[in-house]
């Protein structure tokens, strides 16, 4: 996936004087590599015949009914890796995918479409689907998908054009439709200086018999994100209420900026439900920090007030990686106990350095434990 002005860095925000955002909490935060999924990755991405992910970028981890966890990645690589660590010359890429981890904890395969295709379809030509937030309600997993439109050419796309959402049956996994939303082109919040309308999707997360959606609104000052909701499992056909600062309304225009301010990120951020509430993680210029800053902010309930809490400074690019970059914060709740949680970020290299080493478009995995 390509960094852009547009579309990609429509996502968010940080927390800087002047926002909505309670003040920041005295808390610490420790970081390590979490090494036994980082192996479980390697090996696995390693280990193909040609028939399997060999790194990809990690936008949801959702943990399934039946003990499995399922990873959900936007731009994919497909192929054999060979035994000097380049992925093989045919190696594919894809813009959508899964990969299911067993109970046991084995890596088990890789979901595409038919001819290893993209899981998610596209609806027409110039067109792709850049998959986001992921939510499960009983047997039935539901995913909001960002139809993307190519522009002159094909590797840079426009902004996205509105928000889908897939439903895949569980266990099977298969995907049984794909079906328009009603939360997007809203133009929420228009104001003189708003170069686009929210764009819904950002993260989304289950709470109280409602399925909590998430937006990024991208003015010529800041970037802001928003909430909406609708009844759990009807992603595909309720009429969304949006959350106007101090009531749920039925009209887009009421809905609120709920943090952000004058900064840079991305379409995509993680959002958790922990016992304390709820975390974000996103990635973005924090006041007085630096573009590998990721950052951590909590709020009681899915509408805040939200304040940070921590910053985890990543030291990019690693050694031996050249000029690398991350982006995609992820948190893999599955994983989490107490105070710890574990997440991931992609690391990019940008083509060609992506196919001369793997670990040039693979996620990196990390431990963090808060203190205080």
């Amino acid at each position: 996936m390509k960094l852009r002005a547009t579309s990609t860095l429509l996502g968010l925000l940080a927390l800087t004087a002047g926002t909505a955002l309670a003040p920041a909490a005295q808390a610490s935060v420790s970081v390590k590599p979490q090494a036994s999924l980082q192996k479980l990755f390697d090996a696995y991405g390693n280990g193909g015949t040609g028939d399997r992910w060999t790194g990809g970028a990690l936008v949801a981890s959702v943990a399934l009914p039946d003990g499995r966890v399922a990873y959900s990645f936007g731009s994919t690589y497909l192929g054999k890796v060979n035994k000097n660590g380049s992925r093989d010359a045919s190696t594919k890429r894809i813009n959508s995918s899964w990969v299911i981890q067993e109970k046991s904890g084995k890596l088990s395969n890789t979901l595409t479409g038919a001819s290893q295709a993209d899981f998610y379809p596209a609806p027409g030509p110039q067109t792709y689907y850049e998959p986001s937030g992921a939510v499960v309600n009983g047997n039935t997993l539901y995913q909001i998908l960002l139809l993307k439109g190519y522009g002159d050419t094909t590797d840079t796309a426009t902004s996205t054009i509105h928000a889908d959402v897939a439903t895949i049956s569980l266990p099977s996994f298969k995907l049984e439709g794909i079906a328009h939303t009603s939360l997007l082109n809203t133009h929420t919040v228009e104001t003189s200086d708003q170069e686009y309308p929210v764009e819904w999707g950002a993260g989304a997360v289950n709470d109280g018999g409602f399925t909590y959606v998430y937006g990024t609104e991208q003015t010529a000052f800041g970037f802001y994100a928003h909430v909406a909701r609708v009844p759990a499992g009807q992603l595909a056909t309720a009429t969304p209420e949006y959350w106007s600062g101090s009531a749920w309304s039925p009209a887009a225009l009421a809905s609120a900026r709920i943090f952000g301010g004058a900064n840079f990120g991305y379409q995509h951020f993680s959002l958790t439900k922990t016992s304390a509430g709820f975390r974000v993680l996103t990635q973005g210029y924090p006041a007085g920090g630096t573009y590998h800053d990721i950052i951590a902010f909590t709020a009681a309930s899915p509408t805040g007030p939200y304040k940070q809490q921590y910053v985890m400074t990543m030291k990019v690019p690693p050694e031996g990686l050249g000029l690398a970059f991350h982006y995609y914060p992820t948190e893999l709740p599955s994983f989490g106990k107490g105070k710890s949680f574990v997440f991931a970020h992609l690391m990019d290299i940008g083509a060609p350095g992506r196919t001369e080493n793997v670990k040039n478009y693979r996620p990196l995995f990390f431990q963090a434990t808060v203190s205080g």
